[in-house]
């Protein structure tokens, strides 16, 4: 059932090794990755070993940090499970450092509907240039 999606992460991971880790400063990927961290699948421990995500175990398992089926959300129906399905993962060190993340609610101005059935993310990094000394 979650194959195509472990392979699909299988195939991101490789690609990140092998090419984008090699020549980047700095590596920050966002997304959907349809999978919470409660689920029975190995997707996001996959990602887990190439980037750090933004959340903490902790927050991982909280509700208030689901992004679908979010009480805050005007799209999420009485009794909806909340599940955490977007991301912001990061490589740590070489100059790149979490300062801060937010989940937010999103709306818009005149009715007051949330943008998405899922909540928006940010994250706050500070990115510094390694050099090397010849």
């Amino acid at each position: 059932m979650f194959r195509y999606r472990e392979h699909q992460v299988a195939e991101l991971v490789t690609f990140l090794s092998d090419t984008v880790v090699k020549a980047a400063d700095h590596l920050i990927l966002a997304g959907d990755f349809n999978v919470d961290p409660r689920d029975n699948e190995d997707t996001l421990k996959s990602v887990g070993v190439a980037l750090t995500n933004t959340l903490t175990d902790a927050e991982a398992v909280n509700p208030s940090f689901v992004t679908l089926g979010n009480k805050a959300n005007t799209y999420t129906e009485h009794g909806q499970a909340g599940k955490i399905y977007d991301y912001i993962w990061f490589r740590p060190g070489g100059g790149t450092s979490l300062e801060s993340y937010t989940l937010m609610d999103l709306r818009t101005k005149k009715e007051e509907l949330s943008l998405s059935d899922h909540m928006g993310q940010s994250a706050k990094f500070t990115l510094t240039k390694q050099y090397e000394s010849n």
